[in-house]
């Protein structure tokens, strides 16, 4: 059982290739098992849905679902009667040939691979999404830290600094890290832990040899 951003959630994973590797990334969500509000899973055998449009081509809607294909990723949002969403499926696409998969092993910045980079695909594709479906959580483009019992949120556009100066906070003056990138933010002020891995690039560690 899991706590994503405040909501008591089920994960199901069949696929054994990834599913070592995420459930480690995943673990600081883990919480005592309680009733759940939501399951995801890559499990797609109990989804069968008769498709009402298509529009975009990679939009699918059905009567009480959105499925949605990338190339990173094929997710669907379920929803009961009452327009509650009750399941994510989600599915890892992979690249669909040897060269395909070797040029973007090479034009990767982090990872070697989608099973690598299945912590910030899961987040980024599935978590952050999630919580569009919840009217009192918002994502926000922010880095984040807490210190003195209060949180500070970094915003900007990219390359602005966010990450850096989240880094300096931590490592020099004791603040702890809460998100890198996306924060999700309540209708009450309060920021929840974002756990994907802070995307640090070589331009954020000149002068930071330790």
């Amino acid at each position: 059982m899991y706590s994503f951003f405040g909501i008591p959630t089920t994960l199901e994973l069949k696929k054994s290739d990834y599913k070592s590797i995420l459930q480690d990334e995943l673990s600081p969500y883990k919480i005592d098992k309680k009733e759940a509000t939501i399951l995801i899973t890559d499990d797609w055998l109990s989804f069968d849905s008769e498709i009402i449009s298509n529009n975009p081509s990679q939009h699918y809607y059905y009567k009480n679902s959105i499925h949605i294909k990338d190339k990173l990723t094929e997710l669907a949002f379920v929803f009961d009667a009452e327009n509650t969403l009750t399941t994510i499926f989600f599915k890892l696409n992979y690249a669909s040939s040897f060269t395909r998969r070797s040029i973007r092993k090479c034009l990767n910045m982090q990872f070697t691979n989608r099973i690598e980079n299945i912590g910030q695909i899961f987040h980024e594709n599935v978590l952050i999404p999630m919580t569009f479906f919840f009217e009192h959580l918002t994502p926000i483009h922010a880095s984040g830290y807490s210190l003195n019992a209060k949180t500070v949120l970094l915003g900007g556009t990219g390359g602005t600094g966010k990450t850096t100066l989240e880094m300096e906070m931590c490592l020099q003056h004791h603040a702890s890290f809460v998100t890198d990138d996306i924060a999700i933010i309540d209708n009450e002020g309060f920021v929840y832990p974002n756990y994907n891995n802070p995307k640090i690039y070589a331009y954020n560690l000149i002068g930071k040899p330790s």
